[in-house]
């Protein structure tokens, strides 16, 4: 009766427009924050040609390219990562029920391809600008690939294979422990096969050096930036560290030091203390992976009730979500809402019972190492929805065998002990919240709410979205940095820099906050304060651009003062100053030769004006100063 697929197609795409549709005038949606927000910023800095900005690759830089090319073809429309994201998920749903069907029948691949067209978490992530729906269809290629691999070892699968592997690195590495397993496949394979050992190593060889074909742009990139040998990204010991530190929830992206709102700068700085001498970003994953290690060696049995939690979150029927709260859609989308309750570990019971019939099969022991593989490369970091979505599919696959086997036994069977067994055991793993962690954060919500808000310029609905996250947790990090945004963009500089000064009250590592405060106070016209906080800002963070040059600009006032009231000398000082931290900007010339000309001394204005000019030719002013100077000269004025 269901010889094709086109049903579970079908209603999957209608699902998911569905979905966008009724999600489609929230803030949030509109305007992606977070990891969309920093995919969106590496993919416009390629097209403007500042790639190298983000080399070595701080994560896995495919999507960031993908997305560079979307824009650069089609524009900017949040509609057209989506789209993409949407074929994933078509094609996902195509490799289900042909997986399912090839392991059971036409009716467990429509029970399959139907759980994943109805899937809330899958959903969900096709109105995310982020990997998770490549990540999960280029998964499902790779199962697939190996799977036929299996079952007839050839160049083609072969190499399809290493493809799939390679690009779904390129996107999570964490793939990359899933390397031997592809190889260990290919090779029992080929020996099942009675292959020659000649065509069996070329095989074998063909599947290595496309792997390492696909890999080695992103290798040399790393290594000659960095000198280090970085496989895929550099951010990886970081992760490690946040999911293996004592106290560490399991599930939240919470560096211990820096928070929820933790940036790169916060990470150098941890590591670079601990270390004991500055570290740049790939030094400093290295540093947090020493860390991370003695975080375990310091106290491994809270580590191993750790990963035991961390094991728990993986299987639970709850979905966990990480830097975008799962409240937002739940709360703009009743069918999500409802398909939410379709979730990975909800299956999981099933999924047993799916094991207990077919493990025999030699492809159901493969999809459970895989999946045993995957579950471990998540789990030494740490676990949510957005990790744990790639392998849904197979848990998918494995649950419609089971329900299958259920369907068409003798009802009987349903009450032996072996079946009730094995589903109260599924049941009681996946179904307690046995963490006991909260994962519906409604501060966070309202917070990420707020700042979608903020970046369309809806200020007064971005203040009530920010006073209710306030109720709900008054400590969320940088809430109270992003409210005094709000306040300053409404013009209420006072409580602005009220909210600024709590924000340093409970992260006094917050630069942030002091180069606000600093601009609150420059507003003023007490630049000795926004000096002092501009700082302050630069001390804590001296790559921040904006504090940089907030400082800079505050020298520049107090030397045009000192040089107004005839203090010359201090005048000098501060246009040093100004001139140790923008030192190709023109300025620094121009006041310095304003003090020789106060000093009488023509001579050096003269040679600072022409340096000037060498440096920064289309500088109208020093050439106008440098002209009255020669006329000066010509008509020997005095």
């Amino acid at each position: 009766m269901f010889k094709t697929p086109w049903l579970s197609i079908l209603i999957a795409l209608i699902v998911r427009i569905i979905y966008w549709i009724q999600v489609s005038d929230q803030a949030w949606f509109q305007s992606p924050g977070t990891d969309p927000e920093f995919y969106l910023r590496w993919a416009n800095a390629i097209l403007t040609g500042h790639g190298n900005d983000f080399i070595p690759f701080p994560r896995g830089p495919l999507y960031a390219y993908i997305l560079s090319g979307i824009q650069a073809v089609f524009g900017t429309w949040w509609i057209y990562p989506r789209l993409l994201n949407l074929l994933a998920d078509l094609i996902t749903t195509w490799l289900i029920f042909k997986l399912a069907t090839r392991l059971g029948d036409r009716t467990t691949g429509l029970i399959a391809s139907l759980l994943f067209a109805f899937s809330g978490a899958a959903v969900y992530f096709t109105g995310e600008v982020l990997m998770t729906s490549l990540a999960t269809v280029l998964a499902t290629s790779l199962l697939y690939s190996l799977l036929k691999v299996w079952e007839h070892p050839s160049f083609l699968f072969a190499s399809l294979s290493g493809v799939f592997l390679a690009l779904i690195t390129l996107l999570r590495p964490n793939f990359i422990l899933l390397i031997p397993l592809s190889l260990g496949i290919l090779a029992l394979s080929l020996y099942k096969a009675k292959t020659s050992n000649l065509k069996s190593s070329k095989v074998l060889l063909v599947h290595s050096l496309i792997i390492l074909a696909i890999f080695s742009p992103v290798l040399i990139a790393n290594w000659n930036s960095s000198g280090k040998l970085i496989p895929v990204a550099s951010q990886g010991g970081v992760n490690f560290y946040i999911g293996n530190a004592r106290g560490a929830s399991g599930w939240a992206s919470e560096l211990p030091g820096a928070g929820a709102a933790w940036s790169e700068v916060d990470a150098r700085r941890i590591a670079s203390k601990h270390a004991g001498r500055s570290l740049n970003d790939p030094e400093a994953s290295n540093q947090f992976w020493k860390m991370g290690l003695e975080e375990i060696s310091a106290d491994p049995v809270s580590w191993v009730k750790l990963l035991a939690k961390k094991s728990l979150l993986f299987l639970n029927s709850r979905e966990i979500g990480n830097n975008r709260p799962l409240l937002l859609p739940v709360k703009s989308s009743t069918m999500i809402k409802l398909l939410m309750y379709n979730s990975m570990g909800a299956l999981f019971p099933i999924c047993l019972i799916g094991l207990m019939y077919s493990w025999k099969r030699p492809e159901i022991r493969i999809m459970s190492l895989y999946l045993m593989l995957f579950s471990f490369s998540i789990l030494i970091f740490f676990t949510n929805t957005r990790y744990r979505i790639p392998i849904l599919p197979v848990v998918l696959i494995i649950a419609a065998i089971g329900i299958s086997h259920v369907v068409k036994s003798d009802r009987r069977n349903i009450f032996k002990w072996k079946f009730l067994s094995i589903f109260t055991f599924g049941c009681v793993i996946a179904m307690p919240n046995w963490s006991g962690s909260t994962f519906h954060q409604p501060a966070q919500a309202h917070y990420v709410h707020a700042n979608a808000l903020m970046r369309q310029g809806r200020t007064g609905e971005a203040l009530k979205q920010f006073y209710l996250a306030d109720n709900s947790d008054s400590d969320f990090p940088e809430l109270h940095l992003n409210t005094g945004v709000a306040l300053l963009a409404n013009g209420d500089s006072l409580a602005a820099l009220a909210a600024f000064q709590r924000e340093v009250d409970s992260n006094p590592h917050s630069f942030k906050a002091f180069n606000n405060i600093g601009v609150v106070y420059e507003f003023q016209g007490k630049l000795r304060s926004a000096h002092d906080n501009y700082h302050e800002a630069v001390k804590i963070n001296n790559l921040h651009s904006d504090g940089i040059h907030n400082l800079a600009r505050i020298y520049l006032k107090m030397g045009d003062n000192f040089l107004n009231n005839g203090s010359l000398d201090s005048a000098t000082v501060k246009y040093d100053l100004f001139s140790e931290l923008l030192p190709s900007d023109p300025r620094s010339f121009h006041r310095l030769a304003l003090v020789a000309i106060y000093k009488e001394n023509w001579h050096e204005a003269k040679m600072l004006l022409e340096e000037n000019l060498q440096l920064n030719p289309g500088h109208n002013q020093s050439r106008m100063l440098l002209s009255q100077l020669e006329m000066r000269r010509n008509h020997n004025l005095p």
